[in-house]
């Protein structure tokens, strides 16, 4: 309908599609905001063996990216958004537990995949690159750190 409505009004129309994003705000279900509360409470938690590739990104780079694709997107594009970049699950949640309480036992390898689980999820930013000229700033350590100050500040603790 948006891209109907754009033709009829002769506005150039382009979008974005998410892959995965963290940040402040996130929902409290999410693998990434619920570890850092959980976490934070000093509870133990129960994963995977962490083995899928993921690509996560910042909140706050997505924000951008939208504003680069508003600004600078071609007609009838759709951009996928990501960081284009790849880690393990267990290094994500290790980086998550070192940043909130490096002491706590975290339980990788404790829970079952699901069945038809992805295992693999990683953002081809090529052309969002290319014709917006982003790049994500927020590495997933700074972000962590600031997705924890947040919900800390929220939580006045």
């Amino acid at each position: 309908m948006g891209k109907i409505l754009c033709e009829q009004y002769g506005i150039r129309h382009s979008w974005g599609r998410i892959v995965s994003t963290y940040g402040p705000r996130d929902n409290s279900y999410t693998m990434v905001m619920s570890s850092i509360i959980n976490m934070l409470d000093g509870k133990r938690m129960q994963f995977t063996k962490g083995e899928q590739t993921w690509d996560y990104l910042y909140g706050g780079d997505c924000s951008r990216a939208f504003y680069l694709i508003g600004k600078y997107g071609k007609h009838g594009k759709a951009y996928t958004i990501g960081s284009g970049q790849t880690r393990q699950l267990k290094d994500y949640i290790t980086t998550i537990r070192d940043t909130v309480a490096p002491s706590l036992e975290i339980g990788l390898g404790e829970r079952e995949y699901y069945p038809n689980q992805v295992m693999h999820l990683c953002a081809d930013i090529t052309e969002l690159k290319e014709d917006t000229g982003f790049e994500p700033e927020v590495s997933f350590e700074e972000g962590i750190r600031r997705t924890v100050q947040w919900y800390q500040g929220q939580n006045n603790g």
